[in-house]
């Protein structure tokens, strides 16, 4: 199972952080950075991250925050919502795995349902496949994959740093 979480903390060993997150198989949804400042005088960087973590990896995370001076906060998400955020993790491995450009048409033939990832062990259903161009093109807005127009069809991949 999956859970999302909230960081807020420095831009300093946030590399760590990230570096943690992409070795438990997590994604970050979301990265803001903000600039504090008084008047002329600029004070700190600060970095506030939605991510999607394994629920076992937790205490590690808060372990890393703690040790980066970071915090981590519980998202109050309606269910729905949060089902569809989840179903980006198969998404996004099977874009990882592929490593090209893959049009929703051969997706379809290469993911599975219910997942080896177990985002919904309790329930039997074909949310990925159903909402499968939305999960893609959230993903692009997020900046996590990007599309193009082949022969007249969108294709996905992740996007190159």
């Amino acid at each position: 199972m999956y859970t999302i979480i909230f960081f807020c903390g420095g831009f300093y060993r946030f590399d760590e952080l990230v570096e943690f997150i992409e070795d438990v198989g997590g994604i970050i949804l979301r990265e803001d950075h903000f600039q504090v400042s008084r008047g002329d005088y600029f004070l700190a960087e600060e970095i506030r991250v939605i991510l999607i973590l394994p629920k076992d990896e937790i205490k590690s995370l808060k372990s890393i925050a703690k040790d980066i001076k970071g915090r981590i906060e519980d998202i109050k998400i309606e269910d729905s919502q949060k089902r569809v955020m989840q179903s980006y993790i198969p998404v996004y491995n099977i874009l990882c795995i592929i490593g090209d450009w893959v049009s929703k048409e051969n997706f379809v033939n290469v993911i599975e349902c219910p997942c080896s990832a177990s985002i919904y062990p309790e329930l039997d259903n074909r949310i990925c496949i159903d909402e499968l161009e939305k999960i893609l093109d959230d993903m692009c807005t997020l900046e996590i994959a990007e599309y193009r127009m082949y022969n007249g069809k969108k294709e996905y991949r992740i996007k190159d740093d």
